[in-house]
């Protein structure tokens, strides 16, 4: 039950690379396609733009990129719903090849037995695809229906943080909670562990809100959500 847990430390990691960072080290990356080295250096460039920040400003991880391209307006610079549909394709697959993210067929591993017949039992088509991709999650890690718990949910959400394109982890780990806890209640046969919905002023939980806000905000959003003491 061994997966890496890239969301614990990200919010206080200065070795994180910025997104200039990660854009130097496509250019130096001989071995990428011309093509493709300038389309993820333009990704990461119109990120940056649409949201009016510096691309030295901004760590280049999902944890940060998720709030600023919520806030992003790319019609500002002159980039239409399409092209941005490919700013964030484009800019994904760089923060993959960098080891930044994980793409988002990473859990669509086959279930193992145990998994399938507790699938089998949710008659419930909303119930069924809220739960599938922790179900996925658990059959590629090794974790039998039965060893469900709160630190299970705890991994399930720090691979959540790394997945690109995934647009906001905080729902998808509460959803799952949720639909888990309904599923014990309703379902005969169901394991019986209930999962805790994590209160907003979790970190884990806050950390987009925290970083979608002006950065001379943030040391003391961050102290206001759990005892974080600093803030870059």
């Amino acid at each position: 039950m061994t997966i890496r847990s890239a969301s614990r430390n990200v919010i206080v990691d200065p070795s994180l690379a910025t997104l200039a960072e990660l854009i130097d080290r496509i250019a130096a990356a001989d071995q990428l396609p011309k093509r493709t080295r300038r389309d993820w250096t333009w990704a990461l460039n119109a990120i940056a733009r649409a949201a009016g920040t510096d691309p030295r400003a901004v760590r280049a991880h999902p944890v940060y990129l998720r709030p600023v391209l919520k806030r992003a307006a790319p019609e500002s610079i002159g980039i239409g719903r399409d092209a941005w549909k490919n700013v964030r394709s484009l800019s994904g697959k760089a923060l993959t090849w960098a080891g930044l993210a994980t793409p988002p067929t990473r859990f669509q591993a086959s279930l193992t037995p145990s998994w399938t017949a507790l699938r089998d039992k949710l008659s419930d088509r909303g119930l069924r695809m809220r739960l599938s991709r922790f179900f996925h999650f658990c059959s590629a890690q090794g974790i039998a229906p039965s060893e469900v718990n709160n630190h299970v949910l705890t991994l399930f959400y720090d691979s959540l943080l790394v997945e690109r394109g995934l647009r906001d982890p905080r729902e998808a780990r509460r959803a799952t909670a949720k639909s888990w806890n309904n599923a014990a209640q309703r379902i005969p046969g169901w394991p019986q562990q209930h999962l805790t919905i994590l209160a907003e002023t979790d970190v884990f939980v806050a950390v987009e809100r925290i970083f979608s806000e002006p950065r001379g905000r943030r040391r003391e959003v961050f102290a206001a959500s759990g005892g974080v003491r600093s803030a870059r």
